[in-house]
């Protein structure tokens, strides 16, 4: 769509659009960080490799038959042991870089925040500290988003972002709602972001 012309039925969207894309065609797109690679390709594996093990779980408890249920209990426990050095690799990985070191340091003097939390905010969230909290929050896809179109006001919801850090997020905030008495606060949780 050529600059200054407007489809649809809301010319304040379509402006906004525009003005979007005249800015993001001229700027300068930050580098990709290639140091960060090691820590995310670890990171995928993990999460991976928790899926399969939740998977194995999930078979044994249909299975009835002994030698598949060895089968699976083999596959698990395999999955387990490598989820350990995947762990182990990914630790090393922090402790071999200063910067991150000290920013996984800094972030977990956060109650709630471990050490799989720490090192996804690194890997997958290299803008933290960069940008301004709200910005972060967008990014993550904790932003609540109107539905309004014209008169029409609907209900805000999340959608889009990084999903990986925000299901961190979310299981971390579990453990927080325990051990973090400000975040279990009932009256400060709306809104609230690690």
């Amino acid at each position: 769509m050529p600059l200054g012309l407007t489809r649809g039925n809301d010319r304040a969207d379509a402006r906004t659009i525009a003005q979007f894309v005249s800015v993001m065609i001229d700027a300068p797109q930050p580098a990709r960080r290639r140091d960060l690679d090691p820590l995310v390709e670890h990171l995928t594996l993990r999460r991976q490799l928790i899926d399969w093990g939740t998977d194995c779980t999930n078979q044994l408890e249909h299975l009835k038959i002994a030698g598949l249920r060895a089968t699976i209990e083999r596959q698990k426990a395999k999955f387990e042991s490598v989820l350990a050095a995947i762990e182990a690799k990914l630790a090393n990985l922090i402790a071999e870089h200063d910067d991150w070191s000290a920013l996984s340091r800094r972030l977990r003097t956060v109650p709630g925040v471990g050490p799989v939390l720490a090192q996804t905010l690194i890997a997958l969230l290299p803008e933290l500290g960069k940008l301004s909290g709200r910005a972060i929050t967008s990014l993550v896809g904790l932003a609540p988003f109107d539905h309004d179109s014209g008169k029409y006001a609907g209900e805000r919801h999340i959608k889009g972002g990084r999903s990986e850090v925000r299901n961190v997020l979310y299981t971390a905030m579990l453990s927080a709602k325990q051990h973090n008495p400000l975040i279990a606060a009932p009256g400060l949780r709306r809104g609230m972001v690690l």
